[in-house]
C-alpha cells in the first residue's frame, strides 16, 4: 500500500541529512544570514569610505551627503538577500518544504532583518548616534515600519495567511484586509504601537505649545502624543486630527523650534476635502500586494503586475499632490512664525540631526530639499547650495551586495544539477542525497534510489522508493522500483502489491509491455515467487 503524503515526507526525510528536514528552506535561511550579513557591511563599508575620511570638524551638511549614500546600499544588503532567496523558494519548493509560501518567505525576510542588523550599527555610530543592541536596531525599525508604513504590516500580514486555491475563508482575510487598511489610514500604526509601549500622551510642554498653535490658526486638534522613536520627525494625521511628535524631535527643539513644526503639521490637518480622500484612497496601493499568494496563483508571477502596475501609475499621481500639500502646509507655517527664520532653523535642526542632506538624490521628492525650504522661507543658508548625494557609492555598495547574493542563489539553484557529473559511487550517493534535500525531483528520488541500494543501503533506499511512489503519482518507475527492492530483500507480498501498482500506472499512462521499468521489476518479482515441482511415478 502506498504511503500517505505525510508518512511519504517523513520516510524521505530518514534518509537525507538535519538540513534537508524542509528541502531548500532550511539552507536558504542559512545562504540569507550569510549573504546578508555579508553585503549590508560590505555595502555600508564602500558607500561610507569618504564620510570615514572627513575631518573631525566637517559641517554637517557636508557628512550628511556623504553618509546618505549608505543609507540606500544598506537597504539593498539586507533587501536583496530577502528577495533573492525568498523568490528561490517560491520557485523550487519541493514536497519538503511544509510551510506555507507566506510563513516560508516570512522566515527568510526576519533572518535577512536580524543578520543585517548588526553591521547597520556602524552606520548608526558614523551619524553620531548610539546604535545600541541589534535588538533595539530592530525595535526601532519595527516602530518606523508601523508609523510611516502601517499599511505596508497589513500587507505582510495578509500574503502570510492567504493561500492558493481561492476559498471563502479568503474572502473572510480580504474583508479583514480591508477593514485594517481603512483603520491605519485613518490611525496609522498608532493603536498597535500603543499595545507595544512605544507611545504615551504628549507632555505638558508639548500639549501647550500645540495648543498655541492651533488657538492661532483656528485648527482642532484631537489629540497630541509622543512615540518612541530614534528618527526626530513630527506626523499629522489628517483623517482623525492627531499630532505625533517623536520623543528625539523633542530633545532636539527648542520650543519655538517646536512650535514652528507643530504650525506645519497643524496645516496639513486642515487640508480640504478632497485631498484627505485622496490619503485615505491611498493606504488601499499596497493591499493587492497582500493578495499576492491568491493572484500567483491563479496567474503565475505575472499575478503581481497587477498590484505594480496600480502602484506605479497611481503613485506618481500621489506624489505630486503630495509635494504641492507639504508646500501648503510649509507656507501655514511660515505665515504662524513669531520670529522671522525660526521654521528655518527648526528644519534644519531636524535635517542636522537626522544626518539628512540639505539637498536630497531625488528631484520629486515628496518634500522638497532644505535648501529650497529655508530659501523660500527667506533663510536662505550662509553657504552655496550643496551638491546632492553622489549615486555611484550607493550604486558600488548596492552591487557588492548583488555580487554577494546572487552567485549564492544560483549555486543553490544549480547545485542538484552536480550529482549528474559525479562518477564515484560514495561521492554521487552524497551529491544525490544534497540534490533531494534540495529539489526532490522525480529523478532525483529515483537516481538516489538506485545510488543508495548500489551501495548496498536497501533499508534506505526503500525509504526514497516508497516516498517516490506518493510525491511522483503516475509515474511507473517509482512502484516498479519497488517491486525490484522488495524482491531482492525476499519480501514478496509487497513486491507484488508494487508490480500491480505499477502496471495499473503503466495502462493509465497507455505505456507499452516492454517497458524497461515494469520488464525490470517483472524480472525481480518473478525469481522471488516461489517455485514449484512436480513429482513423477517411477
Amino acid at each position: 500500500m502506498a504511503p500517505t503524503p505525510e508518512e511519504a515526507v517523513a520516510l524521505l526525510r530518514s534518509a537525507l541529512p538535519w538540513w534537508g528536514a524542509q528541502g531548500l528552506w532550511i539552507p536558504a535561511l542559512l545562504a540569507t544570514a550569510l549573504c546578508s550579513l555579508l553585503g549590508t557591511w560590505g555595502a555600508i563599508r564602500i558607500a561610507t569610505a569618504p564620510a570615514r575620511r572627513m575631518p573631525a570638524g566637517a559641517v554637517w551638511y557636508e557628512r550628511a551627503r556623504l553618509l546618505y549614500p549608505a543609507q540606500s546600499a544598506s537597504l539593498l544588503g539586507f533587501v536583496l538577500p530577502a528577495v533573492a532567496f525568498g523568490v528561490l523558494v517560491t520557485l523550487e519548493r519541493g514536497p519538503l518544504i511544509t510551510l506555507s509560501p507566506g510563513w516560508a518567505i516570512a522566515g527568510i525576510v526576519v533572518t535577512a532583518l536580524l543578520a543585517g542588523a548588526g553591521p547597520r550599527r556602524e552606520l548608526l555610530r558614523l551619524r553620531g548616534r548610539d546604535g545600541g543592541s541589534t535588538l533595539a536596531i530592530l525595535r526601532d525599525d519595527l516602530v518606523g515600519l508601523l508609523l510611516m508604513a502601517p499599511h505596508l504590516g497589513v500587507a505582510l500580514v495578509l500574503a502570510l495567511l492567504l493561500r492558493p486555491p481561492f476559498e471563502p475563508v479568503d474572502a473572510l482575510g480580504l474583508g479583514l484586509g480591508v477593514v485594517a487598511t481603512a483603520l491605519t489610514s485613518l490611525t496609522s500604526g498608532l493603536p498597535l504601537l500603543r499595545v507595544l509601549g512605544r507611545v504615551r500622551p504628549a507632555p505638558e510642554r508639548l500639549r501647550a505649545i500645540v495648543a498655541a498653535a492651533a488657538a492661532r490658526l483656528q485648527v482642532r486638534v484631537t489629540r497630541v502624543e509622543l512615540v518612541d522613536w530614534s528618527i526626530a520627525n513630527a506626523f499629522a494625521l489628517p483623517l482623525c486630527g492627531g499630532l505625533v511628535f517623536t520623543t528625539r524631535c523633542c530633545e532636539v527643539l527648542d520650543d519655538e523650534q517646536l512650535a514652528a513644526i507643530a504650525a506645519h503639521e497643524l496645516g496639513h490637518l486642515g487640508e480640504p476635502g478632497p485631498a484627505r480622500a485622496a490619503r485615505f484612497a491611498a493606504g488601499f496601493l499596497l493591499l493587492p500586494f497582500g493578495a499576492s499568494p491568491l493572484l500567483m496563483g491563479a496567474f503565475g508571477l505575472w499575478g503581481l503586475a497587477i498590484p505594480v502596475a496600480l502602484l506605479v501609475l497611481i503613485g506618481l499621481v500621489l506624489q505630486r499632490l503630495a509635494q504641492r500639500l507639504e508646500l501648503r502646509a510649509d507656507r501655514v507655517a511660515l505665515a504662524d512664525e513669531p520670529t522671522p527664520g525660526g521654521y528655518a532653523r527648526a528644519l534644519e535642526a531636524l535635517y542636522r540631526d537626522n544626518a539628512f542632506p540639505m539637498v536630497g538624490p531625488r528631484r520629486r521628492a515628496p518634500h522638497p530639499h532644505l535648501y529650497d525650504r529655508m530659501c523660500a522661507a527667506g533663510s536662505p543658508p550662509g553657504h552655496p547650495r550643496p551638491a546632492p548625494p553622489r549615486r555611484t557609492r550607493s550604486l558600488a555598495g548596492g552591487l557588492l551586495a548583488a555580487g554577494i547574493t546572487l552567485p549564492t542563489a544560483f549555486l543553490l539553484m544549480l547545485a542538484p544539477l552536480s550529482a549528474r557529473f559525479e562518477t564515484d559511487p560514495a561521492l554521487r550517493v552524497n551529491a544525490l542525497r544534497h540534490a533531494v534535500a534540495l529539489r526532490s525531483g522525480r529523478d532525483d528520488l529515483l537516481a538516489f534510489a538506485l545510488a543508495l541500494d548500489e551501495q548496498g543501503e536497501s533499508g534506505p533506499a526503500l525509504a526514497v522508493t516508497r516516498a517516490a511512489v506518493t510525491l511522483a503519482p503516475g509515474e511507473v518507475a517509482g512502484p516498479a522500483l519497488q517491486a525490484s527492492l522488495h524482491s531482492r530483500r525476499r519480501e514478496c507480498g509487497q513486491a507484488e502489491w508494487a508490480l500491480a501498482e505499477a502496471r495499473r500506472r503503466a495502462r493509465a499512462a497507455t505505456l507499452p509491455d516492454d517497458d524497461p521499468w515494469l520488464l525490470s521489476a517483472e524480472h525481480w518479482v518473478e525469481s522471488c515467487r516461489p517455485r514449484t515441482t512436480t513429482a513423477r511415478r517411477g
